[in-house]
């Protein structure tokens, strides 16, 4: 059944194939994962536009992360964690080295059921 507590129906595992011969099957759940920046800093709004656009965000550095939990007031309650900064300690994730940035194992983040 599903992996979310306090969920109204139950989902149930079926097989999930990838690709249309049918001889594969995704294993495990799928994860989520955001990593958000800190509004203003390492950046700077132009003079010129800074009424329609008063906020900037600099490119990701481990350095201007943001950690603040952002507004769910919409979402269920069985989703409320996805909205909360957790360290790498709990994401369980390693630092990704990517092109732009070298990202950290923290974030926000959701474990989506492979039902």
């Amino acid at each position: 059944e599903t992996v979310f507590n306090d969920n109204d129906f139950p989902l149930y595992w079926n097989p999930r194939y990838i690709g249309t011969s049918r001889s594969n099957i995704l294993l495990g759940a799928l994860r989520m994962r955001q990593l958000r920046v800190q509004p203003n800093v390492g950046c700077t709004v132009s003079k010129l536009v800074e009424h329609v656009f008063p906020d900037c965000y600099a490119s990701y550095h481990v350095d201007r992360e943001s950690q603040v939990s952002y507004d769910s007031r919409f979402a269920p309650t069985y989703l409320q964690q996805a909205y909360q900064w957790q360290p790498q300690e709990i994401t369980k994730q390693t630092s990704v080295e990517g092109s732009a940035a070298s990202y950290a194992g923290s974030g926000y983040f959701i474990d989506l059921p492979a039902n």
